[in-house]
C-alpha cells in the first residue's frame, strides 16, 4: 500500500509539472524569497528596455525592408530603410538589432558611417548635428541566421518547418523577443511607424504572406519576390512574414451595402476543411464591430494564414495553427476568436510599454467572455 501510495503521488506530482508547462508557467522562474525583492537589472535589460535619450530624440515614420529568405541555411540577407524624423538635436542615435546578426554597413546620405554595437543596442554615429523637425533616412545592410523560436509565440523568433508534403513553412512571432531579433529597427513598443513595405524573397514556388496588401509579385532567376504594405501605424513586432506552399480563398462580408473580402491562406490539404471552419470569422468579427466599433483595418483588409506555430495578432494577418478546432462543447475556435479580438484591443488600441501589456491581453479575453455570452447564453458567459 506504501508503495502504491507513492507511486501515485509520483503521478501526480508529473500531471501537475506537465501541465504547467503546457499553459505556459514556467517552473524554472525564481520568485523572490521575500517580499520586496526584484531581478537585478542589467546594463543589457537598461539598453533593451529603456526609452534613452538616444531612442527618444527620434520619432520614425517608415521602415522600408527587402529581405532575402535564404531557407537551406535558415538565414536573411538584406537592409532596412529606417525614416525618421529629428525630436532634439542629435548626433548619435540608438537601433537594436539581435548580436547574432552582422551589419555590413550603415549608409547616411551617401556615406559609410560608423557605429559600434553594444549587447543588442546598436548606436551610429551620424557624422553631423541634425535638427529638430529634420526628416532623414538611413539604410541598414545586414545578413545572418536569425533566432529560432523555441516555443512560439511565447517564445519568440523564426519556426523553420515543413508541411505534410515536405515543402517549406516558414513564420516568425516576437511579440516579448521584439523585432529585433529578425531587422534592424527601434526597437521600443512606444514607437510604431506610420507605414511599413516589405519586400521578401523567396525560393520559386513559395507565397509569402505580409502585412497589408500585396502591392507587386514577380518572378525571377529561380526566385518569387513580394512587396507588401501596410499604410497604417503598426506595432513593430506586429510586422511579420508567412512564407509555404499556399492556397488563397477568399470569404463575403456584408456591411452597410459594401461587401469586403476576407482573405485566407491555408496549405493545399486543408483547403477544404479551411472553408467550412473559417466561415465563423464572420460572425465573430459582426459580432466584435457592434461591441467595439468597426473593424480598423477595413482599407487593408482582413487575413488569416495558416502557420507552423499556433496563433499571434499580426495586424491585418492573423497567425492560425490551431488544426480547425472548435473549443470543446462549443461553436468556436478559441484561436480565432483571441487573435481576432486584438485587431481592436492591442493593434488598434495599443500600450506604450510592456509594463501595460495587459491591456491587450486583457480585453481581448473579457472579449472572449462577452461572445461565449452572444453565443450561449449569460450562465455560459459566467462559466
Amino acid at each position: 500500500m506504501k508503495y502504491l501510495f507513492k507511486g501515485l503521488l509520483l503521478l501526480m506530482l508529473s500531471s501537475i509539472v506537465s501541465s504547467c508547462a503546457v499553459i505556459g508557467i514556467n517552473a524554472k522562474r525564481k520568485t523572490p524569497h521575500k517580499p520586496g525583492e526584484y531581478p537585478a537589472f542589467t546594463l543589457k535589460d537598461t539598453l533593451w528596455g529603456k526609452l534613452t535619450p538616444l531612442r527618444s530624440a527620434y520619432d520614425v515614420s517608415f521602415y522600408k525592408l527587402n529581405i532575402g529568405v535564404d531557407v537551406e541555411n535558415r538565414s536573411l540577407n538584406g537592409f532596412v530603410d529606417i525614416v525618421f524624423l529629428a525630436e532634439e538635436i542629435i548626433d548619435t542615435l540608438q537601433i537594436d538589432l539581435y548580436e547574432n546578426l552582422k551589419i555590413n554597413k550603415i549608409i547616411f546620405q551617401d556615406r559609410e558611417l560608423q557605429f559600434f554595437r553594444k549587447y543588442k543596442a546598436v548606436f551610429i554615429v551620424l557624422g553631423r548635428k541634425i535638427h529638430p523637425g529634420e526628416k532623414h533616412t538611413i539604410t541598414v545592410h545586414y545578413e545572418g541566421q536569425p533566432v529560432i523560436a523555441t516555443k512560439p509565440p511565447w517564445e519568440g523568433g523564426f519556426v523553420w518547418k515543413k508541411d505534410k508534403d515536405k515543402k517549406p513553412w516558414i513564420g516568425v512571432a516576437c511579440e516579448l523577443a521584439g523585432a529585433s531579433l529578425w531587422w534592424p529597427l527601434k526597437d521600443h513598443i512606444s514607437d510604431e511607424p506610420d507605414s511599413v513595405q516589405l519586400t521578401v524573397s523567396t525560393p520559386q514556388g513559395l507565397f509569402c504572406v505580409s502585412n497589408g496588401i500585396l502591392s507587386d509579385h514577380i518572378s525571377e532567376d529561380n526566385r518569387e519576390i513580394f512587396t507588401w504594405k501596410t499604410r497604417y501605424p503598426i506595432n513593430t513586432y506586429n510586422v511579420t512574414l508567412y512564407i509555404g506552399n499556399y492556397r488563397h480563398f477568399q470569404l463575403p462580408y456584408l456591411k452597410d451595402d459594401t461587401v469586403y473580402q476576407l482573405d485566407f491562406y491555408v496549405l493545399p490539404y486543408n483547403l477544404e476543411k479551411a472553408q467550412t471552419h473559417f466561415q465563423q470569422v464572420i460572425d465573430i468579427i459582426r459580432f466584435y464591430e457592434s461591441a467595439f466599433g468597426e473593424y480598423p483595418w477595413w482599407d487593408e483588409g482582413y487575413k488569416l494564414v495558416e502557420s507552423p506555430y499556433e496563433g499571434m495578432e499580426h495586424q491585418t494577418a492573423i497567425a492560425y495553427g490551431n488544426r480547425y478546432k472548435n473549443r470543446f462543447g462549443s461553436s468556436f475556435d478559441y484561436i480565432i476568436l483571441h487573435e481576432t479580438a486584438h485587431e481592436w484591443w492591442g493593434n488598434s488600441v495599443s500600450a506604450g510599454d510592456y509594463a501595460e501589456i495587459w491591456l491587450h491581453e486583457g480585453f481581448a479575453t473579457y472579449s472572449e467572455a462577452l461572445y461565449v455570452e452572444h453565443t450561449e447564453g449569460h450562465k455560459a458567459y459566467l462559466d
